[in-house]
C-alpha cells in the first residue's frame, strides 16, 4: 500500500507538472545509522557505512519535519522509510511515522523485523503504515548464516506474529488496486 499503487492519471498529473499540489506521489527518507546485524549483503556493513563510504551527517528531526511538511505540499501519497541499517533504530522513528500519518501520507517501513514487538507493531498498525519485513530464510540456521547474527530469528517470527495480530496484512483497495500493508522481501542467493 502506497508504493506503486498509483494510478494512471496520477502519473501523467506528476510527469506534467502542471498543479503544484500534485508534483510528488512518493518521497524516500534514510533514518539515522545502525544495526543490530551484519548480513552478508549489505551494502552499509551493518549500518556503520554508505555505499563504501563513512556516514558524516544525519538529519536532524527538524529536517525531518521539513522534509515531510514540503513532501506532503508537494502531494505525496507515502513516505518510504529505509534505514543505512535498520529503519526502527533512529531514536526520532516513531515521531517521523506519527508526522508521516497526521499529513495523510502512508509510512512505508523496511526493516529486518527485529523491534517489531507488540507495542511497535499496533503503534505502526494505528499510523495506517506499510512493512516491508526482510527475511531471506525460515530455517534458523541459515537465516543465522544470512545474518551472520545469532539470536535473532526468534524475535523476527514474533515480529510477524504481531503484526499479524495487531491487523497487517489484510487485503485491500488503495487507488484501484488491491494491495496489503505487509510484504516479506527476501534476497535469493545460493544460502538460502
Amino acid at each position: 500500500k502506497g508504493n506503486g499503487d498509483f494510478t494512471a492519471e496520477q502519473f501523467l498529473e506528476v510527469m506534467q507538472g502542471e498543479d503544484e499540489a500534485h508534483q510528488l506521489l512518493s518521497m524516500g527518507l534514510t533514518t539515522a545509522p545502525g544495526c543490530n546485524m551484519h548480513c552478508v549483503y549489505c551494502y552499509n556493513e551493518g549500518g556503520s557505512r554508505e555505499a563504501g563510504n563513512p556516514i558524516k551527517g544525519r538529519m536532524t528531526l527538524k529536517d525531518y519535519e521539513k522534509s515531510i511538511r514540503q513532501a506532503a505540499a508537494l502531494g505525496a501519497q507515502s513516505v518510504i522509510m529505509v534505514g543505512v541499517g535498520e529503519t526502527m533504530m533512529d531514536k526520532h522513528f516513531r515521531r517521523i511515522v506519527e508526522l508521516t500519518s497526521a499529513r495523510g501520507m502512508i509510512p512505508l517501513i523496511f526493516t529486518n523485523g527485529t523491534l517489531l514487538d507488540r507495542d511497535m507493531a499496533d503503534f505502526l498498525y494505528q499510523h495506517q503504515a506499510t512493512i516491508y519485513l526482510a527475511l531471506d530464510s525460515v530455517r534458523e540456521e541459515t537465516f543465522n548464516l544470512i545474518t551472520r547474527s545469532g539470536g535473532f530469528f526468534g524475535s523476527v517470527m514474533q515480529g510477524i506474529d504481531n503484526c499479524l495480530a495487531a491487523g497487517f496484512g489484510k487485503i485491500t483497495t488503495h487507488n484501484g488496486h488491491q494491495v496489503t500493508d505487509f510484504a516479506v522481501n527476501t534476497m535469493v542467493m545460493q544460502l538460502n
